[in-house]
């Protein structure tokens, strides 16, 4: 079985490098349904390491290989069929909204309506880091739990690029920004989003990449500085 230890987040490029790849391929498998191109690049050498490294717990490496697995086995119509039933088509027995609205301004028993606040202020964050969500199809609103993981990535992205310029003060206020959105937005519903994903009848693949994206984002807060 394979060895699995924690990453040294933002310890150099590096760790940088790995956080916006993971964010990346999280983000694109919740924006959009499965295609062969995306799950085959999934089986690159670089991305297994990368997805084998960030994990240190044996539940995080189980939920890894089964993901691995259901990509290997499962066809590519399915797992399509599951994304839909999961995100795109709001049946009672198997619908998740993916939005963060919808689960942090619920009422009562009823989930919480698009555009609420919460969108809202997520909205300003994008506005204010000048990041716009473009090319989109079937996203109604920016707190998409595929948007903000596309968010944290294109942070990550700047992030690196001051590094590599040496820019220590725009270092420090992107890593700031990136903080502050995991704890005010991401970290706040991604736990719960993904318990309801995993519960839904139809969730397979996803029930495993709401477990590790879930891991991500929470090591990725803890580990800030």
């Amino acid at each position: 079985m394979i060895r699995i230890r924690e990453i040294p987040m933002h310890s150099d490029i590096e760790s940088i490098k790995c956080e916006q790849a993971l964010y990346s391929l999280f983000a694109g498998l919740y924006l959009t349904a499965p295609t062969h191109e995306r799950l085959n690049a999934l089986f690159d050498p670089e991305v297994i390491s990368l997805l084998v490294q960030f994990c240190q717990d044996k539940s995080y490496q189980m939920s890894f290989e089964k993901f691995a697995k259901i990509i290997d086995e499962v066809p590519l119509e399915d797992l399509r069929a599951e994304f839909n039933d999961l995100f795109v088509v709001p049946t009672r027995t198997s619908y998740v909204a993916p939005y963060e609205s919808c689960f942090r301004e619920k009422r009562g028993s009823e989930i919480g309506y698009l555009w609420g606040k919460t969108a809202a202020d997520v909205a300003k964050f994008y506005h204010d880091a000048g990041y716009e969500m473009k090319n989109l199809q079937g996203i109604f609103a920016p707190d998409h739990i595929g948007a903000e993981l596309a968010f944290i990535a294109k942070l990550c992205a700047d992030e690196l690029q001051c590094m590599k310029n040496h820019d220590s003060e725009r270092v420090r206020k992107i890593e700031h920004l990136r903080k502050t959105f995991l704890r005010r937005h991401v970290c706040e519903w991604i736990g719960a989003f993904s318990k309801a994903v995993g519960s839904s009848p139809s969730s397979n693949l996803y029930k495993h990449l709401g477990i590790l994206a879930t891991h991500l984002v929470r090591s990725d807060l803890n580990s800030s500085p």
